[in-house]
């Protein structure tokens, strides 16, 4: 604003000069005051204002464009964030197991299956088993009904290196429905007969 009333200023100021200059009427001023009519009729001084006036309307022009400016539009995509997987420990309640005696399929040792019923939908099936003496898994004469997925099982390390408990979690199928069912086959290592002394439901 102070360089627009500037330049109308200094603007106003040539222009009256350059008129009393062309119509002579600036002989009163040239008798009294000869370096002033030098002053106001110069060419020089007058290309001088005028050159400033035009700067300045020039600045003032160049503020306004930069109050014009759009800043451009940054959106920034995050990511999606990681799922979180909970994985729910269902109550004893929610399962039961059972003693199933079999002939041993593996070098006619004995064994026993333990038939594990769901109650509710099971997720991490993962399962401690005790047998009365020390025994071994037997993956391949373990199934699973209900489900058409069929069965991979995995043979962890016992806990507390116990030879008559065995850890065993179930890759496949990633859970069981109500009455859907987990036949575990153990056999014995030796002649004995064997039986199982319980089934834990365990933490991942």
């Amino acid at each position: 604003m102070f360089a627009i009333v500037a330049s109308g200023i200094v603007l106003a100021y040539v222009v009256s000069g350059i008129l009393l200059d062309a119509f002579g009427r600036v002989d009163f001023i040239e008798q009294k005051w000869p370096r002033a009519f030098r002053f106001i009729t110069g060419r020089s001084v007058l290309l001088v204002l005028i050159l400033f006036a035009i700067a300045l309307l020039a600045e003032d022009w160049r503020e306004r464009q930069k109050e014009y400016v759009v800043t451009p539009l940054i959106v920034k995509v995050l990511p999606p964030a990681p799922p979180v997987i909970r994985y729910v420990q269902p109550a004893v309640s929610d399962w039961k197991w059972e003693p199933v005696p079999r002939e041993g399929f593996t070098n006619s040792k004995p064994g026993v299956t333990a038939l594990i019923t769901a109650q509710t939908e099971m997720s991490n099936l993962a399962f401690d088993i005790k047998c009365s003496i020390p025994c071994k898994f037997e993956p391949q004469s373990s199934q699973v009904s209900g489900v058409f997925s069929g069965l991979w099982p995995e043979e962890l390390p016992a806990p507390g290196g116990k030879p008559n408990v065995v850890r065993v979690r179930i890759r496949v199928p990633a859970l069981l429905r109500p009455g859907e069912q987990l036949s575990l086959y153990f056999s014995s290592l030796d002649d004995k007969e064997l039986s199982l002394d319980w089934v834990r439901l365990i933490s991942k």
